[in-house]
């Protein structure tokens, strides 16, 4: 027992620190895990959540717009819309939306995600601000990942305290041994 609670140089108890080393090691890697999972899964999210609600958004346009003609393309604080008709000049664009092909355009210069639908009648843009999506997927994901990293901090802590108790009597016994004259 005294060889594993000594140190190399035989001067102090080598059990409890590397105890330590391995909780604080634990800790360490759990928290790069939780934020690695929390930074990926904010970028499905994000992804995910902006599609869907630009799809959502261009399907209700695309309803209104069959029953009222005159339907304009929603324009608010996170969303805006434009809608060129199918012979309209697209020289009405912004100059950064117009050679986009239908689909999802995650725009990062522009900071927008934007949905390009083509339907018959014309097309429909639809910008996505991203700082404001990425301000609510960061809440969603932080204050998960805070109380992930409080509850393994804690846990380990105390899982520490209470092994470290258990270790404490080898680590005395090992200090009496250390001290015995072999002779």
């Amino acid at each position: 027992a005294a060889g594993l609670i000594m140190a190399a140089d035989g001067a102090a108890p080598a059990l409890p620190r590397k105890l330590r080393y391995a909780f604080l090691l634990q800790v360490a890697m759990a928290t790069a895990a939780v934020l690695l999972g929390g930074y990926v899964s904010s970028l499905l999210t994000l992804r995910i959540l902006g599609e869907r609600s630009l799809h959502a958004e261009a399907a209700y346009f695309w309803r209104e717009r069959a029953r009222d003609p005159a339907q304009m393309p929603p324009n608010t604080y996170l969303l805006h819309g434009l809608f060129v008709p199918r012979e309209g000049p697209a020289q009405a664009l912004p100059a950064h939306l117009r050679p986009l092909p239908p689909g999802l355009h995650d725009l990062r210069g522009a900071q927008v995600l934007v949905l390009v639908d083509r339907q018959p009648a014309g097309t429909l843009y639809l910008s996505y601000r991203r700082p404001s999506l990425e301000r609510i997927i960061l809440w969603m994901a932080a204050i998960p990942a805070l109380i992930a990293l409080l509850a393994i901090t804690v846990t380990s802590w105390l899982t520490y305290r209470g092994a470290h108790r258990l270790v404490q009597p080898l680590a005395w016994l090992a200090a009496q041994v250390r001290r015995w004259d072999p002779n």
